[in-house]
């Protein structure tokens, strides 16, 4: 008998669609907290849009003058970050793999009950590794 309760729960386990419903009651907050987010959103949108405001507290609100080139520049300025840092990441060991000594020092240090310092040292070389 509980060989076939066993069974029938791999089966479960194994089809991701048949956990999908079950995961969403263990953690309702994955369907409650996006609902309570657009619902801020809105909320802030209907305020926004509804008050009178001075134009010192307008300007900066104003979509076409403020909001678009910054958020415009803001993405410009993600994409070149990540183009760098893709860059350096792909180039930079193949680079760096002839610059000086083909033996790589890690030091390690402590202090004795004493409060000496003590320093290991233990020198590896990468062609040997492996």
């Amino acid at each position: 008998m509980s060989l076939a309760i066993d069974e029938i729960e791999t089966e479960v386990l194994a089809d991701p669609e048949a956990s999908a419903p079950s995961a969403l009651r263990e953690k309702p907050a994955l369907v409650y907290i996006p609902i309570v987010i657009v619902l801020s959103g809105l909320l802030l949108w209907l305020y926004v849009s509804n008050v009178d405001m001075i134009s010192q507290e307008s300007t900066p609100l104003n979509w076409s003058k403020k909001l678009q080139p910054q958020i415009i520049q803001h993405i410009q300025l993600t994409v070149a970050s990540t183009a760098i840092v893709l860059a350096v990441a792909v180039f930079a060991p193949g680079l760096l793999a002839g610059c000086g000594s083909d033996e790589i020092t890690l030091a390690a240090q402590r202090r004795t009950a004493d409060g000496e310092p003590v320093v290991n040292e233990i020198t590896v070389d990468p062609k040997h590794v492996g």
